[in-house]
């Protein structure tokens, strides 16, 4: 069973404060190419800042971009996993509480944010092998009657 550390590659963290206005996270994203940004105060994760915070919180109520801080529209009810965690139970967790990034976080550090898209890639490159193994494994066993 693979798990979330499995995936994980050396990448740094993109965070912002929660004093950063809305336009400075945005820019960031767009510039990092990334759907959200951990919140992060001290050292400690207190948030993620999505593009959907971004669609629900900030343009749809016409917020100002630049006057609006992160802090004020983050999602702050989060769900971190473990390096350990499966990325199956990571994946119906996601599914189930509809969110589509996830911090990992290991002895109380914030270590990495995974998408559900890569989760789900992962996911998807395990059960192709499986079945390219299951179909060499009955191509290639003898058939009764022939040994």
């Amino acid at each position: 069973m693979k798990t979330v550390g499995d995936l994980l590659r050396p990448r740094p963290v993109v965070f912002v404060r929660p004093d950063a206005s809305v336009h400075q996270a945005v820019r960031l994203m767009a510039e990092k190419r990334v759907g959200a940004v951990t919140v992060v105060e001290g050292d400690r994760l207190i948030g993620i800042f999505s593009e959907r915070d971004v669609m629900t919180r900030v343009v749809l109520p016409r917020k100002d971009i630049d006057a609006t801080k992160v802090g004020q529209v983050m999602t702050t009810d989060l769900f971190v996993a473990s390096p350990t965690d499966s990325i199956d139970a990571c994946v119906q967790t996601m599914h189930r509480r509809d969110f589509r990034h996830l911090p990992i976080v290991e002895k109380g550090r914030l270590i990495a944010l995974v998408s559900l898209r890569e989760l789900l890639q992962t996911d998807l490159d395990v059960k192709d092998g499986e079945i390219r193994a299951m179909e060499e494994y009955i191509r290639y066993s003898p058939h009764p009657g022939t040994e």
